[in-house]
């Protein structure tokens, strides 16, 4: 489950490959579903296991153990944008933990952060336009050494030479934790 940034949505991921959406209504302060896939969906075809939503709350990401990544409109979107935005990622691993960094990066792109079943994390970048773009991994010396479970951006992040610095903390099944540091 993932608040969104300005704290109107909360975001529910689930085991039987379905997503929902609850939006804060401010006369009662409760939270209502509006919007969501159901079980029987054509993209995950596996549990999802992760989601977490963009700096400006206009898109989330699900990652799920059928190798898949979607990026979906987030705040705003009516009930017919139920669907993914633009073309999905399909890996060759099941991916058990996504983050968005915290801001775009200079080159006007999302950063989205993805732990994988090995141990492995990776970086993509993604735009509406280009969809996702390969940009870098963790060596594997650094990599833990079982599935990761989480993955979260500081919510600071620093401008150096002409990039943004970016600081990512994970967590292992191997009861390990990692910071990166990474310019983007």
């Amino acid at each position: 489950m993932k608040f969104s940034n300005s704290g109107r949505y909360l975001l529910s991921v689930s085991r039987d490959r379905s997503w929902k959406l609850f939006e804060r209504k401010t006369e009662n302060n409760r939270f209502e579903l509006c919007r969501g896939i159901s079980s029987k969906n054509a993209y995950h075809t596996r549990i999802i296991w992760s989601c977490d939503w963009s700096d400006d709350d206009k898109y989330f990401v699900t990652a799920s153990r059928d190798k898949r990544v979607f990026v979906w409109y987030g705040e705003n979107a009516s009930v017919d944008q139920c669907k993914p935005v633009g073309n999905n990622l399909d890996l060759t691993e099941s991916i058990t933990a996504c983050a968005f960094a915290p801001s775009k990066c200079t080159d006007d792109n999302y950063l989205i952060a993805l732990g994988f079943e090995s141990g492995r994390i990776e970086f993509y970048k993604w735009s509406f336009e280009l969809g996702f773009i390969q940009f870098c991994a963790v060596e594997d010396r650094f990599s833990h050494h079982s599935t990761v479970k989480r993955l979260s951006f500081r919510k600071k992040f620093f401008t150096k030479d002409k990039f943004k610095e970016f600081h990512l903390a994970s967590c292992s099944e191997d009861a390990s934790a990692r910071l990166f540091s990474l310019k983007a």
